[in-house]
């Protein structure tokens, strides 16, 4: 008897975790995507982990190799031939010779502490400042503590410690600068002025603090970032602005931005994918900015913080350039966000954020199985419409919501 009464409350306590994290649905995504994650990173996760190369001329499959050549050219007062890309890629090998350089030039302040240390030593403390970054998105955003673990875990984890990109570090000022709008302006405005060297997760940031009413967040963030500016042409001259600016031009640059390839998951990319001209792609992305505006705005102005959060990071991987797998954890936090509703949300909601809390691994491993490229190609499109998807159906729930709530509180008793 005693057996059978712990067993139902394991069972009724895994229930009442379930519900937490969003409903059952989302829970069982939540544990997939964390043993699809296992059987990929058994094999040669650790190993790729353990690889500390020496020099930046060692084969190296990270993007950090990247960061780490734009911080040494700043070093060597070389901070505007970063931005040249022969000069860039002379030292590269392996996948690091396709890298290019194409961040404002204020990432050279933070990108040339890293040329301080061997390229093995800055792999570990950048690891070691993702894994922290990724932990702590949930702890900002008041979820239960466990997803920390389940956004580590995930295909969310894997990329960004697979492919060491800075995209989680501009997330979590973002999450960071956006929580503390409200309560420490100042302080919130310089770490979303920090976060402007990653500009493309945060076209709906201004949107969110002009509708919220945070102007001296957005001051700070103004000054910050004209600070930051201030001192990379100081340091590295004035021209390294001009060089900056000029790369956009370039034919490396432009098509990266139109690649219609497996790995980019944004608007522009989905619609190139099917076969629309450029000019008809960006006549419907910014259509799509402009509806994620007005979500963002109106969300915002009516909604609970936590629900205009979540909708403001929805919208800001709708509208963003560029969304590779790495750039996942924006969507990770607007799944955090979600869970301060303490009830498992509603069928539809848990369906298309369960499936897109799968997509970064699944993704990766239903291509890797698909015999023809064509095939690929034609799936990678799921994950682009599974993000509109999210955002729409979240706005018509948290609207829905916001309009039962108004109504019972008129309602006479």
């Amino acid at each position: 008897m005693a057996d059978h009464i712990q067993r139902i409350q394991k069972v009724n306590a895994g229930y009442q975790l379930a519900g937490r994290l969003g409903g059952r649905f989302v829970f069982a995504c939540l544990i997939l995507s964390a043993i699809l994650s296992a059987l990929v990173w058994v094999p040669d996760g650790a190993a790729r982990l353990r690889h500390l190369p020496a020099t930046i001329s060692d084969p190296i499959s990270e993007d950090l190799a990247a960061f780490y050549r734009a911080g040494q050219m700043a070093a060597e007062g070389r901070g505007v031939e970063a931005y040249d890309v022969e000069a860039f890629r002379a030292p590269l090998t392996g996948h690091a010779e396709t890298l290019v350089f194409r961040y404002p030039p204020h990432f050279l302040l933070m990108a040339e502490p890293l040329a301080w240390m061997t390229y093995g030593q800055a792999k570990a403390v950048f690891l070691l400042i993702s894994l922290g970054a990724l932990i702590a998105i949930p702890i900002i955003l008041g979820a239960p503590a466990v997803m920390g673990f389940f956004i580590v875990a995930s295909g969310i984890g894997f990329h960004t410690l697979n492919i060491l990109n800075n995209s989680v570090l501009a997330i979590l000022l973002i999450v960071l600068g956006l929580v503390l709008s409200e309560r420490r302006p100042w302080l919130a405005g310089f770490l979303l002025g920090l976060a402007t060297v990653k500009p493309q997760y945060g076209l709906m940031v201004p949107v969110f603090l002009l509708a919220s009413g945070h102007y001296r967040t957005i001051v700070s963030a103004c000054v910050t970032t004209a600070g930051l500016l201030a001192a990379s042409a100081l340091l590295y001259g004035g021209e390294v602005f001009g060089a900056y600016l000029g790369t956009f031009s370039e034919e490396i640059y432009v098509s990266y931005l139109n690649a219609a390839t497996l790995g980019f998951f944004n608007v522009t990319s989905m619609l190139g994918k099917l076969g629309l001209p450029l000019m008809a792609r960006d006549g419907i992305y910014i259509l799509i900015i402009a509806i994620s505006t007005g979500i963002v705005w109106v969300a915002a102005r009516r909604c609970e913080a936590w629900q205009a959060l979540g909708l403001c990071f929805l919208a800001s991987a709708c509208a963003a350039p560029a969304f590779m797998a790495y750039s996942w954890p924006l969507l990770a936090a607007a799944h955090c966000a979600f869970l301060k509703e303490r009830e498992p949300w509603p069928a539809g909601v848990q369906v298309v954020l369960g499936l897109l809390w799968l997509q970064p691994m699944a993704t990766s491993i239903i291509t890797a199985m698909l015999p023809t490229d064509g095939m690929k190609l034609a799936y990678s499109i799921v994950p682009s419409v599974n993000i509109l998807l999210a955002l729409l159906v979240c706005t018509a729930w948290l609207w829905c919501r916001e309009a039962d709530a108004a109504e019972q509180s008129v309602r006479p008793r």
